[in-house]
């Protein structure tokens, strides 16, 4: 009598406990899925849906089924300079941009999905779009840039007293 009751009570939880909304599915990514390097530096999101993770073993997308790889390597989480390990960021144009361990900037040509280099400055640290849609790239030990979104053009943009200052990451306030 009692297996029973408790019968009666779960089915309501059941039945209730499904929600209308999508249920998503998760697993894990590692190599043995295809991930280049199972320590990953930086990770973005594109508006396709596409996830892009940064590893010391390359750049991969991953589409939800397999991963894309690119060859730009990533610093070593295991070593003193972990601060600069990378990054891979996706602006509010959709236009993925990385810095590798060549602190070298590179967008990706969606024509050709191969990775340019963007400008002639090294040690790239960050990078962050503004609601005008200039870029910030902050730098390690050569400050900060701005590039222009009309016309492309690029200066730093701090006194000749803070050009040797070190940017980690931005954070974006307000407008």
């Amino acid at each position: 009598m009692n297996t029973l009751r408790l019968f009666f009570l779960l089915i309501p939880l059941c039945l209730f406990s499904q929600s209308k909304e999508k249920q998503i599915a998760f697993r894990e990514l590692t190599v043995e899925y295809g991930l280049s390097q199972n320590s990953v530096v930086s990770i973005s999101q594109d508006s396709v849906g596409y996830m892009w993770f940064a590893t010391q073993d390359g750049l991969n997308k991953y589409n939800g089924k397999q991963f894309t790889h690119f060859q730009y390597q990533f610093e070593d989480v295991t070593r003193s300079t972990y601060s600069k390990l990378g990054k891979v960021y996706i602006d509010g144009d959709d236009d993925v941009w990385i810095t590798s361990n060549s602190g070298i900037l590179h967008k990706l040509d969606k024509s050709s999905q191969k990775f340019i280099k963007v400008s002639n400055i090294e040690n790239v640290s960050a990078i962050v779009q503004s609601n005008r849609n200039d870029h910030y790239l902050g730098t390690f030990g050569s400050g900060l840039y701005r590039i222009h979104n009309q016309p492309q053009d690029t200066i730093q943009i701090l006194k000749p007293e803070h050009k040797h200052l070190t940017v980690y990451d931005f954070f974006q306030y307000k407008d």
